[in-house]
C-alpha cells in the first residue's frame, strides 16, 4: 500500500484519538491541521463508535470582524500570520523566533483559508455549519483584531438566531 505523507499523519493522529477515547477520554477537542471535511467520517463513525458516544466534541476558530473580507485578511495577517503556516511546521517550531521567520512565507491570501473575515454572517454560519455537519457538538469562535464587540453584536444578532 502506498500512502502519502498526510494520509499516515492522519492516520496516526486518528489512531492515537481512537485510545485515548476507549481509555479515558470524556470528550474530544479538535485543533489539529486536519480540515472540517477530513475529520468528518472520523468524528461521525469512528470516534461515535469506538466509545464516544455522546461525549462531546468540541472545534474552533478564528475569525477577523472587519467591514470587509480584505480588511479582515489585512488584521488576520498582521495579528496572527502564523496561523497560515503550512502542515506540521507550525506543531514543530523550537522557538517565537522560528515562527516569526515561517509566518513571513504567508501571504494575506493564504490568511483567508484560515479565518473568517469580514462582516457578513453568511461565511460564520458556513464555517460553523461545516463543524456541525462532520458532527460536533460546541464551536468556538476566537476573534482576532480589536473589533471584539462588532462580532459579538453580529452573533447576537445575525448569526445565534441562525444556527440550528
Amino acid at each position: 500500500m502506498t500512502a502519502s505523507f498526510d494520509e499516515l499523519d492522519f492516520e496516526y493522529a486518528t489512531s492515537v484519538a481512537e485510545e485515548a477515547i476507549r481509555s479515558m477520554a470524556d470528550l474530544i477537542i479538535n485543533t489539529s491541521k486536519f480540515t472540517v471535511h477530513e475529520l468528518r467520517d472520523f468524528i461521525k463513525e469512528r470516534f461515535r463508535s469506538e466509545g464516544g458516544g455522546r461525549r462531546t466534541c468540541q472545534a474552533g476558530f478564528k475569525a477577523a470582524f472587519a467591514p470587509d473580507e480584505e480588511q479582515g485578511a489585512r488584521i488576520a495577517y498582521e495579528k496572527w500570520p502564523n496561523a497560515g503556516v503550512p502542515g506540521e511546521l507550525s506543531q514543530v517550531l523550537p522557538s517565537p523566533r522560528h515562527f516569526e521567520q515561517a509566518s513571513q512565507l504567508v501571504t494575506k491570501d493564504q490568511i483567508k483559508d484560515s479565518f473568517v473575515c469580514g462582516s457578513e454572517a453568511g461565511p460564520q454560519l458556513e464555517m460553523i455549519g461545516k463543524y456541525a455537519d462532520a458532527g460536533y457538538d460546541e464551536v468556538y469562535v476566537a476573534n482576532v483584531g480589536p473589533n471584539y464587540r462588532e462580532l459579538i453584536d453580529l452573533y447576537a444578532k445575525e448569526v445565534i438566531p441562525n444556527v440550528r
